[in-house]
């Protein structure tokens, strides 16, 4: 029986799930609601990707990584998108700024109810503020992975937010580097 990682260093990233080439990880909802993989021992292939895509298990290497953490402070010049913001609006100003490229922006976005957080894929400014603000939970990120790395493979540029964690599972999931992929956790 295959298992990605111990339960209690699982992070609910969603990069087993969308690296799967058999779809046999299901992302389960434990009793307190965070998400966790199960897979369907008769769809596994035991093809190991789940494991190497696990961000609990190894960090990715990036060849751009910085020789030692740089810390910046920013905020957003207009006082407007500041105040409808968390953070000083920062995540607003790349979000724009990679949409006024032609580009595309993944972050978290309440459900229609309220009820629940999961990311989206917008194109355009007019749907930015849907991922203004702090979510305070967790974001499924269902198939955002997959459609980031269709993406890529057609040459669009694509700006990634989200945890650490989720952050991490898609850099582990892409396998490699994309020069036209900006991440911010």
């Amino acid at each position: 029986m295959i298992d990605i990682c111990p339960t209690t260093d699982c992070t609910g990233c969603s990069a087993c799930f969308s690296i799967c080439p058999r779809h046999a990880v299901t992302l389960i909802p434990d009793q307190e609601g965070f998400l966790h993989p199960q897979i369907d021992q008769d769809l596994c292939i035991d093809c190991d990707l789940c494991r190497k895509a696990c961000p609990a298990r190894q960090t990715p290497s990036r060849k751009d990584r910085l020789p030692e953490e740089l810390f910046f402070a920013a905020y957003h010049r207009d006082e407007d998108i500041r105040m409808a913001s968390s953070s000083g609006g920062a995540f607003s100003a790349l979000a724009s700024w990679m949409l006024k490229q032609g580009g595309y922006v993944c972050a978290a976005s309440y459900d229609d109810d309220f009820k629940g957080v999961h990311h989206v894929i917008i194109r355009s400014e007019e749907e930015l503020p849907r991922l203004r603000t702090s979510k305070y939970t967790q974001s499924r990120t269902g198939t955002c992975f997959r459609d980031i790395l269709r993406l890529l493979k057609q040459g669009e540029k694509v700006l990634f937010a989200g945890t650490p964690c989720q952050t991490a599972g898609l850099h582990l999931f892409l396998r490699k580097e994309y020069d036209k992929l900006l991440t911010v956790d």
